[in-house]
């Protein structure tokens, strides 16, 4: 059941004029004197709200924060945000998405943090997570197609980011095969899917995905390959409409032909024609980036002029 709060939001977002309080409170189904008081809550945490004696409430602004009920007015419909949970500060999103997994949570839990002590990317590498400067989240899945696919989640997932930050920041995104978003030449996204089993042996999946939004430095061991939206957009952006935007592209494009996600998966190509390393455990496999394969993995032409295709691995660009 919606949350009041939820339902003032959502209504205060579509509507383009003042919304009378008799109106507000029928529609919502509540008091005006209970509405008056949630919407005095809603100033507390930041939203601007005003009330006019005659016309009634209109959204100003919101806060620069990221608040649960919001997201779920902005996403009433979305099955992959069936529940948004959002916590100032946890070890890690994965982790802890992992856990509610492990004892038969549903499809469609999306947990937000506000920063993370233990954040990380592939190979356990660290993944800073500053204080309210980008988005820290991740999704349970319990895809309803083999698990021997569950590769192309990763795929999946490149593909609805890179498409969100085009649409909202103008700028070219391009995917860095196998879990890396760039932007401007540098890294502004991580992606790390890790596949579970719950208690009763069923699996699932968790996509953890952090994005650098309003970052304007870094620390100096990564300012060199680290970016962020703000930097390379130029402005500053609503992470909440940002986090919005991103759950329903992922959402719409769960149920796409695979096919046509590796197509638009390979039109932005942060690797293509370039010649790379790919480690997977003690083997490395060198070649020219010829293209994706129907389940995401990576063609490599090599030497000797043959072609392998690689489902996973550390990629490394040899500089000509």
């Amino acid at each position: 059941m919606p949350s009041l709060d939820s339902g003032i939001l959502k209504t205060l977002r579509a509507a383009s004029r003042h919304v009378p309080a008799a109106e507000l409170a029928a529609l919502l189904k509540t008091t005006p004197a209970h509405l008056a008081t949630q919407i005095g809550e809603l100033a507390l945490a930041g939203y601007d709200i005003e009330e006019h004696p005659h016309f009634g409430y209109k959204l100003l602004a919101t806060p620069d924060r990221l608040i649960s009920d919001d997201l779920a007015a902005m996403l009433d419909g979305v099955r992959l945000a069936r529940e948004i949970l959002v916590f100032e500060n946890t070890a890690s999103t994965n982790d802890l998405a992992a856990r509610m997994g492990r004892e038969g949570a549903a499809e469609g839990l999306v947990i937000f943090a506000e920063s993370q002590t233990a954040g990380r990317g592939r190979l356990g590498r660290r993944w800073e997570s500053d204080v309210r400067m980008g988005l820290w989240f991740s999704l349970l899945l319990r895809p309803d197609f083999s698990h021997a696919l569950w590769t192309r989640l990763t795929t999946w997932a490149a593909v609805a980011v890179a498409e969100t930050i085009e649409e909202v920041t103008s700028c070219k995104a391009e995917i860095k095969w196998p879990n890396d978003i760039f932007v401007g030449g540098k890294k502004v996204t991580g992606i790390l899917i890790e596949s579970h089993f719950d208690k009763s042996h069923a699996p699932f999946a968790v996509a953890g995905i952090g994005v650098n939004v309003n970052h304007v430095e870094f620390p100096p061991e990564i300012a060199q390959r680290a970016g962020s939206l703000r930097l390379a957009c130029g402005k500053f952006l609503d992470r909440q409409n940002l986090a919005a935007a991103m759950l329903r592209r992922l959402d719409a494009l769960l149920k796409n032909d695979f096919l046509a996600i590796v197509a638009r998966a390979e039109s932005r190509s942060f690797l293509r024609g370039q010649w790379i390393g790919i480690r997977a455990g003690e083997m490395l496999l060198e070649g020219r980036v010829e293209r994706l394969d129907a389940d995401g993995g990576i063609v490599l032409r090599t030497a000797d002029g043959s072609e392998v295709s690689v489902c996973s691995g550390e990629v490394t660009i040899y500089v000509p």
